[in-house]
């Protein structure tokens, strides 16, 4: 493996879960962000580098890239982090990826030819219409409480995220698939990784990608227990 992998916004809690899982994987990621507090705490403990910095300034990222081959970019809200990020990273010659599931950040990294997720660009399907189903109420909190960050360990080893298609051809024939994953959190937290590995080991699409566009059918299974079901 080659070249250095930097996460920016690894103190925030996707972060967190995403630094610990590209150690656990021998990544040894550079941990960045602009709390050098957290950073510090966060480095020491896993024996890993820290670099400091805000995104105010375009040539401050460029040089604070330097030696970078991937960024992955966690930290929100992406309507401030993802453009200053994204354009260093081309300026600088790193990959950039993210985790973000905004459509204004889909279109920014479209129009600069980057590496973002979104199913219009992997399928070429112009009409896909999305519903969500979430019946879990939030909590009812007493006064001066604060929700968490998110959710625990164990409470992310709950459950499923299932996700349901049905593709419709100009001709009426229809078929239907299901994919079912790990909880939302801990997928993030294991293809973003994956993605990242695979990039720093010069598996790459160049240019703007989604992960599907860039690996095929093949990769969701190879995440955990991820598999795909034909209805």
């Amino acid at each position: 493996m080659s070249g250095r992998l930097m996460i920016y916004g690894a103190t925030g809690y996707t972060g967190e879960l995403v630094t610990r899982e590209a150690v656990r994987r021998g990544l040894d990621p550079v941990v960045a962000g602009g709390n050098g507090e957290k950073l510090g705490r966060l480095a020491a403990e896993l024996g890993v580098q820290s670099l400091v910095f805000g995104l105010a300034d375009h040539d401050s990222i460029v040089r604070s890239l330097d030696g970078v081959s991937v960024v992955l970019n966690v930290a929100g809200p992406f309507g401030a982090t993802a453009g200053p990020l994204l354009t260093a990273s081309i300026a600088a010659g790193a990959h950039y990826l993210d985790t973000t599931a905004e459509l204004a950040r889909f279109l920014l990294a479209e129009s600069l030819n980057e590496d973002l997720v979104t199913a219009w660009h992997s399928t070429k399907i112009p009409n896909i219409e999305v519903y969500i189903h979430n019946g879990i109420p939030l909590p009812d909190l007493a006064e001066g409480m604060e929700l968490p960050d998110g959710p625990s360990a164990q409470e992310r080893s709950i459950g499923r995220s299932r996700v349901a298609a049905e593709v419709v051809g100009s001709d009426g024939t229809t078929v239907r698939g299901l994919v079912d994953t790990p909880t939302g959190y801990t997928f993030t937290q294991l293809a973003s990784v994956e993605i990242a590995a695979r990039v720093l080991n010069g598996s790459f699409t160049p240019g703007f990608q989604s992960p599907s566009s860039a690996y095929g059918p093949d990769l969701v299974p190879s995440i955990a227990d991820s598999h795909f079901i034909d209805l």
